[in-house]
């Protein structure tokens, strides 16, 4: 008999109960084996859960901004910054990897468990958690780009036809 959703059918015998016991603890032996797989690739990859644990105690938020182009950086802030004082703290120290620096500040939007955060409110108002946090880095294009290709389309040819 196996155990689904966690309900066991009343009435069974011995033997089932024995087999549901054994079928339960060798569950338990994979959780901690995947457990202890993932603390080692931690310690591989250099992320010790120490380093989490004291940033969490500290009260600091350590952001991972990840762009669309699947690169990372990785900066520390504390919960009562804004939104605008992070994009200000990465446009002041773009990373080489992300590319072309934007004009400003503004030009820089981030996404975090489905909402743009808004520029005024704190790290703490929108709901980071401290510790480590993921969250996606946009790029708008500027608006003099935009006022640009406006004007590219306004002067280029048109075809106009007058029905009477």
């Amino acid at each position: 008999m196996s155990l689904e959703g966690g309900v066991v059918a009343a009435g069974t015998n011995s033997t089932s109960g024995e087999a549901i016991a054994s079928e339960m603890q060798m569950r338990n032996q994979a959780l901690s084996a995947t457990s202890d797989v993932r603390k080692s690739e931690d310690d591989n990859n250099g992320n010790s859960s120490n380093l989490s644990a004291a940033n969490i105690v500290t009260g600091e938020l350590k952001i991972t901004f990840l762009m669309v182009t699947t690169e990372k950086c990785i900066r520390t802030f504390v919960p009562d910054d804004t939104v605008l004082h992070a994009k200000e703290a990465l446009i002041n120290d773009w990373p080489d990897n992300f590319g072309s620096k934007p004009p400003t500040s503004l030009n820089l939007r981030i996404l975090y468990m489905g909402h743009f955060l808004d520029d005024s409110a704190t790290l703490r108002d929108s709901k980071l958690n401290p510790g480590e946090t993921t969250v996606h880095l946009m790029i708008k294009a500027s608006s003099t780009h935009e006022k640009e290709a406006k004007k590219d389309i306004d002067k280029a040819p048109k075809c106009t036809c007058i029905i009477l």
